[in-house]
This record gives C-alpha cells, sequence and structure tokens, in this order.
C-alpha cells in the first residue's frame, strides 16, 4: 500500500507546530503548480516560504522554489480573496484530516478548509462558513459544495485519544490490528507501532476479546503518548537501502527495531512532508513516463511483427511468381500446348471436359478462366484466354511491382526498429527506485520461518544469538524442537500452540534445520535431523559444565529423520483490507510449495552464487506478479537473498498452481 496522503498524526504535528508560526505570516500571491496550490508568504520570523496544498494529499511549509508556477481559475480566485491578507487562526477542528485556516483582509475574514481526505477539497468561506468557492464544485450523498451554501464536513472516522470509546471500540475488531484501523480510525502502520510499543505485536493478529484490561489500558495509553509524541513537530524518514519508505510525526520504533529499518530524523514535520511526497511524485512522474515508454514500445514491437508479416507475405508472393515464370520459361512449348489443348476443349465439349481430354490440367476455374496445371513437380495457375506470352509480361510485372513492396516495406521496418531502439534506450535511461509501499511485516519474519502444509509455524535461529531467543523466548513444553545432526546451523521451533502436530508436520518443520545447516554450505545431498518435545530442551549445561553461546543441551529422547536437501522458494500475492494487495516471498518443502505459489523455484546446493540465484528468482517472480496482477514493483534480489542457505542451483523454477483474485 501507497501512502498517498498525510495521516491523521501528520496533521496533528503539523497544526501543532504551525498554528503559532503562521499568524505572523501575510499571503503575498497564489499559485498553480501541477497538482497543487501554493501560496507565496510573508512571515516576520521565517521569510517567504511556500505554503504547499494540496487537497487530499498534503499541506506543508516549504522554502524550495517550485519549478513550475502557473495561474487556474482556482489559484486565480485565490489572489482576489487571499492576497494581503493575514493569517489570523490555524486549527485542526476536530480529530479528522481536515485542517482549517483564518485569514483577514480589511477587516474582512475568510475562512480555509483544506480536506486531506480522499476526494479532497479546499472551500473557501466567510466567517459564517457560508462556501464562496472551492477547488472542485461538487454533489455527494451527503452533502453539497456550491457557492451560497453552508459548508457542511464529512463524517468523521477517527476516535480522539481522549475519547472514552476507545477501550470498547477496540474489543469489536475482528482482530487487534483491524481493530484499531476501522474502529480507532488508524492508519496500519500507525496502528501497529501502537501495538509494538504496548508489547503486544506477536498477538496483532488476535482476537482483541483475548486481551486483558491491562493490555487494553496500555494500548489507549500508548496511543496517548504518540499523539503528544507527534505534538512535538518532529519529522521522521523511514528508508530501506537508502529507498524512502515512509514518513512519520513519531519516531518509528517497530520499523527501526523489529523491521530494521534506516531511520533518520529531519528538521520538522514540514521536512519530511516536503521530502516525501516531492520525492513519491517524481517517482510517480517517472513511473508514469516509464509506463508510457513501455506501452509505446509494445506498439512498435506489434507493428514491426505486423510489418514482418507483410514482409513475408510479400516474399512468399514473389516466390510463386518466381517459380510460376521458372516453370513457364523451362516447359513453355508443353504448357502452350496444354492451354491450346484446353481452348479448343472448351469451345468443343466445355468446361467440364478440359481435365479429362488435356493431360496435365488438374483442375479448372471456370468463373475466372483459369486452369491449374501439374508440370515440373508444381502444380501452376495460367489462364486459357491470354496468350501464354502477354501472361509472361504480366507476371514480370507483377514480379517488379512486388519487389519494390517488399524494400519499401524493409525501409519502413527499419525505420520503426529504429524508433523501438531509440525508445528503448531512453527507457534504460529511466531509473525508477523501489517504488514507496508499506507492507505488513509479522514478527516471525527475522527467523528464518515457515508453515507446514497442516498451518504449524516454523521458526528457525539465523545466528547463534537468534538460536537463543528461540529456544529461550518462545519454545514451550510441548512444541517441538529441531536441530540437524551437524555442529552449527539453526536451531528451530515448531510451535504447537496447544494442537498435536502430525509426522508430516515435523518433516516440514525439518527444512529449516536441514537446509540452514553447514550440510547445505558443504554441497551434501541429505541430512539427519533431530528432533525432541520442548519440556527435554534446556539452555542449562549439567552440573559443573560450560555451554557456549548458541548452545542447547536436549536431555530426553532424540528422534532421527533423514531429510534431504531440496528447498522450495515461492511468492504469493496477499490481499489485505488494511495494506492492500502485497506480495510475500516465503519458503516451503518442495513437495507442496507449488500449491501455496503463483511462482516458485527449487533450489538443491550448487555452485552460483547467492546473489546470482536470488536475481534470477527475483526476476522471474516480478515478471509474474506482473502477468497476473499488474504489480509494477519489482522485487529486490534482497528479498529472495535472505531465504538463500548459501551457493545453490536452481533444479526448477515456474508458475505455481495458486490462483488469487483481489477484489476491490
Amino acid at each position: 500500500m501507497l501512502k498517498k496522503s498525510m495521516d491523521i498524526l501528520d496533521v496533528y504535528a503539523w497544526t501543532s507546530a504551525n498554528k503559532s508560526k503562521l499568524t505572523e505570516c501575510f499571503v503575498d500571491n497564489a499559485y498553480f503548480s501541477k497538482n497543487k496550490w501554493l501560496l507565496k508568504l510573508r512571515c516576520k520570523n521565517t521569510g517567504s516560504p511556500y505554503l504547499t496544498i494540496q487537497p487530499g494529499v498534503r499541506i506543508n511549509l516549504s522554502q524550495t522554489e517550485p519549478s513550475l508556477k502557473t495561474i487556474d481559475n482556482f489559484a486565480r480566485f485565490l489572489r482576489s480573496r487571499l492576497r494581503d491578507s493575514k493569517i489570523t487562526e490555524v486549527s485542526m477542528p476536530r480529530w479528522e484530516r481536515i485542517v482549517e485556516f483564518e485569514v483577514e483582509k480589511h477587516g474582512e475574514k475568510s475562512r480555509n478548509i483544506v480536506e486531506l481526505l480522499p476526494r479532497g477539497l479546499w472551500v473557501v468561506t466567510d466567517s459564517e462558513y457560508r462556501i464562496r468557492y472551492a477547488n472542485r464544485l461538487v454533489e455527494y450523498r451527503d452533502r453539497e459544495i456550491k457557492p451560497g451554501l453552508s459548508y457542511k464536513p464529512p463524517p468523521s472516522k477517527g476516535v480522539p485519544p481522549g475519547d472514552d470509546s476507545l477501550a470498547t471500540s477496540l474489543l469489536q475488531g475482528k482482530d487487534l490490528v483491524r481493530a484499531l484501523v476501522f474502529n480507532w480510525g488508524l492508519p496500519g502502520h500507525v496502528a501497529e507501532e501502537i501495538i509494538y510499543r504496548a508489547g503486544l505485536f506477536p498477538r496483532k493478529n488476535n482476537d482483541p476479546k483475548t486481551l486483558s484490561s491491562s493490555d487494553i489500558e496500555t494500548l489507549v495509553n500508548n496511543y496517548k503518548l504518540l499523539v503528544d509524541e507527534a505534538r512535538e513537530g518532529k519529522g521522521y524518514l523511514i528508508l530501506e537501502s537508502e529507498n524512502l519508505q515512509l514518513f512519520t510525526a513519531y519516531n518509528p520504533l517497530l520499523f527501526q527495531e523489529e523491521y530494521e529499518f534506516d531511520v533518520k530524523e529531519v528538521e520538522s514535520i514540514d521536512s519530511a512532508i516536503d521530502i516525501y511526497f516531492t520525492r513519491l511524485e517524481s517517482l510517480l512522474e517517472l513511473a508514469e513516463k516509464q509506463g508510457e515508454m513501455k506501452a509505446r514500445l509494445d506498439s512498435l514491437n506489434e507493428r514491426i511483427q505486423r510489418q514482418k508479416e507483410i514482409i513475408s507475405n510479400y516474399r512468399r508472393q514473389l516466390e510463386e511468381i518466381s517459380n510460376t515464370l521458372s516453370s513457364i520459361y523451362t516447359f513453355f512449348t508443353e504448357l502452350s500446348n496444354t492451354l491450346e489443348c484446353a481452348r479448343k476443349t472448351r469451345e468443343e465439349k466445355g468446361w467440364e471436359h478440359i481435365v479429362e481430354n488435356c493431360p496435365g490440367i488438374i483442375n479448372v476455374h471456370k468463373d475466372k478462366g483459369e486452369v491449374e496445371v501439374f508440370i515440373g513437380g508444381r502444380v501452376i495457375t495460367l489462364s486459357i484466354r491470354t496468350p501464354l506470352e502477354k501472361q509472361i509480361v504480366e507476371l514480370e510485372k507483377t514480379k517488379g511491382e512486388v519487389k519494390r513492396k517488399i524494400e519499401v516495406a524493409l525501409n519502413a521496418l527499419k525505420d520503426i526498429e529504429k524508433e523501438y531502439d531509440a525508445t528503448k534506450m531512453e527507457l534504460d535511461k529511466v531509473s525508477v527506485s523501489k517504488i514507496i509501499t508499506i507492507k505488513p511485516r509479522a514478527w516471525y519474519e527475522k527467523f528464518h520461518w515457515l508453515f507446514t502444509r497442516n498451518g504449524f509455524l516454523v521458526i528457525g535461529g539465523r545466528d547463534a544469538s537468534q538460536n537463543e531467543v528461540v529456544v529461550k523466548k518462545y519454545l514451550r513444553d510441548n512444541d517441538i524442537f529441531l536441530h540437524a545432526d551437524i555442529h552449527g546451523g539453526s536451531a528451530a521451533v515448531l510451535l504447537t500452540n496447544g494442537k498435536e502436530p502430525s509426522q508430516i508436520d515435523i518433516e516440514d518443520a525439518a527444512l529449516i534445520p536441514a537446509c540452514y545447516s553447514k550440510a547445505w554450505k558443504t554441497g551434501m545431498g541429505f541430512i539427519e535431523v533431530f528432533w525432541a518435545t520442548g519440556s527435554s530442551v534446556s539452555l542449562s549445561p549439567p552440573p559443573g559444565e560450560y555451554l557456549p553461546k548458541g548452545a542447547i543441551m536436549v536431555y530426553g529422547k532424540k528422534n532421527y529423520l533423514k531429510k534431504p536437501l531440496r528447498l522450495g522458494i515461492g511468492v504469493d500475492v496477499v490481499c489485505d483490507e488494511i495494506y492492500g494487495p502485497h506480495y510475500k516471498v516465503f519458503i516451503s518443502p518442495p513437495e507442496f510449495v507449488r500449491d501455496k505459489s503463483l511462482a516458485y523455484a527449487i533450489l538443491k546446493p550448487g555452485d552460483k552464487s547467492v546473489q546470482e540465484v536470488a536475481s534470477e528468482i527475483a526476476s522471474y517472480f516480478s515478471e509474474i506478479l506482473k502477468d497476473l496482477h499488474g504489480f509494477s514493483v519489482s522485487i529486490p534480489p534482497v528479498e529472495v537473498s535472505s531465504f538463500l542457505p548459501g551457493k545453490s542451483v536452481i533444479k526448477l523454477i515456474q508458475r505455481g498452481s495458486k490462483q488469487v483474485d483481489c477484489k476491490e
């Protein structure tokens, strides 16, 4: 899901930071620039910034001079009403993404209401909220925006942090995240931040009714604390591999600590808004240009194929004429006699007797006056109404015309191919960074993880420290502990949650300790994996002994199974009502990865580098996502390489059998 507009905390942070600052400013002028309006301000202490207003998207102060300034009808209206006016008040009238600022000119007050909701509006009213004008005059089911009418705000969806209904509304949600999104009116990333700070992130998909009263109180308090933090007016940029992903009005601990993204604090919330949306606008423009060029390439490619087909048809026609002429020149006397026979037979007996009376003629076309003659191992069609000599002249003439058509068509093909190459070269120069998206990440994704075919979650450590965490924090007595029978590698836990896993589930779980062990790196074909119940596993050594970091003791019975070193890696599309459709890369036993995937690959130990294999898989997965779901985002190879145990070889890569249809 793309962050397309400021969220409720951004709006609150912006108004908190600017409500005093802007009351020292006058409006000098108004402009239109691409998809937004700009008010040139003259301020006492902050110079001459631009107030950038893009209804439905953003409002922010910027010191950057815009590259394009024009005038449209609404900008003309703003100039007539706002120029030389003083900003007297800035507010967020209710807990909704709406900013209101009042201006005064010659003793007359006007109110400017900027709706940052979908279908955003900028409505200018008098002091009594009678509409004077708007960037769009519209009629909705519940209100009208037209001059002379009283302004009516859209229905409110958000719940203020101090509202008494927060606790009760939370219990009505399908799960914890959705409760905060749909019942508190928060975006998904803010909801997850609150849950994370409340220490409930592993339970984010649980039914809210399972929470204790203290858990609910903690959530409400963290919501209030997050709002208090936003009031400070700071701005934070979230980056992954230097690609800007998101901005927030609070320190995003979830992305920093759980997702391990880079977080950069900037000068203010205004700076964060300006940087993010300027970058987003640039990316979307480049993506649009890229899309147009790709469409142009597709069109040119179709023209190239059609032109090649035309040339091919002309060449077949030329070959047929040349073969006919060759036969005529070679068998001129015989053909002349055959045609004379056909003429006489037609005159004396009729068309129907030509084939039986004239050797070599195998068919007649009475309506065209033609006969088909088999001669020299070839069938040629000739007229019996025209002398053979004249037919030769006509055929030579047609042959010359076809040759000229081929020449013209070839020149046209060269021109189209030249245009195709130039467009392709231009497209290659258009570098579009990773489109800004927000994807949810589960708590277990920081480990090796998979789901067995019966739905049990399996997690495994990526290093010695994580091995300890997996056992110490997550292993319970009834869970299953697994490890390869080789020194070093991933310690895995099959989380039973009180249910009884089957032998197949345990075999599926063994994929993690088998593949993420030294056995893969040494190129082995199989490895033995042992498993034991959680009650027989400990991080404590026997009395008088010492356990190195990451070492784990198993005091009970060990059960062994032989596991082939084969790894399935697939990609799926998740239909999420909060974050929108997004892809998910995962690992799975090769036996059923096909059924779970839109596309998949099966790997075994080999000699190709992790980067090389990851790039090939990521490229293939991206193409499948584009073909099946229209995804324009390429999967970064790093999202695949994080699942690879080491040097590998791809045994199989193809489409999976799963079908996904995310309804709007």
